[in-house]
């Protein structure tokens, strides 16, 4: 979101502006563009039309306040608010957001969201046959082995708890592994020119999941391939 000023706004009318955004709560970073930066930054952009000001008369482009939303008020509803409080603040010209991109982008993340539970579901499914059939197949290459460990005495949890083991390591090593994918995913997106260059993609963008949640994936994988031993070993008559 851009706080464009005006160009009488006073040094007082900024110092302003900058507390009430260092008290909101809704923004968590804030940016001074100076006239300078911003002619800057479309020269950098507009490498073709870097002499565009000079046959304006000078320099067009207004200082301006970038401001990062916090991701919980980065949607349509959020940011109208935070624009409507800033718009007739003292000095500020105007605060500009694309409101259409907003939503566009909202709905785009929302189907991908809805998508990415699909096929979390399937990849879910998926590691329970996997590991499943990999169990049973150990079991079957050692059904001799287990009927002797029957034999002499061992418990069914003492011949079970290899495989469930080997199961659960096999599974966090995938959960692990899909977490690190979408890490370096996450990265290529975010390091994308239409993603540092344009303010609106960082609704996309976003952040990376926090720790406990990468966490919770990689056990989750875990807790499937416990599950898929389970079952796979009660088809096998283990238990």
């Amino acid at each position: 979101m851009q706080v464009y000023l005006k160009e009488d706004a006073s040094p007082a009318d900024l110092k302003t502006l900058q507390k009430e955004f260092a008290s909101d709560p809704a923004i968590e970073i804030v940016r001074f563009v100076s006239k300078t930066d911003a002619r800057l930054r479309f020269e950098r952009d507009f490498p073709s039309l870097r002499d565009l000001p000079e046959r304006v008369g000078g320099n067009p482009f207004p200082a301006s306040f970038d401001l990062e939303i916090r991701d919980a008020d980065r949607n349509p509803e959020g940011l109208d608010r935070i624009a409507k409080s800033y718009q007739k603040a003292p000095g500020v010209e105007e605060v500009r957001y694309d409101r259409g991109w907003t939503e566009r982008l909202v709905g785009l993340v929302a189907l991908a969201r809805h998508g990415g539970y699909g096929l979390g579901a399937l990849l879910a499914f998926a590691a329970l046959v996997t590991v499943g059939a990999v169990v049973q197949l150990t079991v079957l290459a050692r059904r001799e082995e287990i009927e002797i460990m029957k034999l002499v005495g061992a418990t069914a949890a003492f011949i079970r708890g290899p495989f469930l083991l080997a199961a659960a390591a096999q599974g966090l090593a995938g959960g692990a592994i899909a977490v690190g994918g979408l890490y370096v995913t996450h990265r290529m997106v975010e390091r994308a020119e239409a993603f540092t260059t344009n303010p609106f993609m960082t609704i996309v963008a976003g952040r990376f999941l926090p720790a406990q949640a990468s966490a919770a994936l990689a056990a989750g994988g875990a807790a499937l391939g416990i599950v898929a031993a389970i079952l796979s070993l009660r088809r096998a008559g283990t238990f």
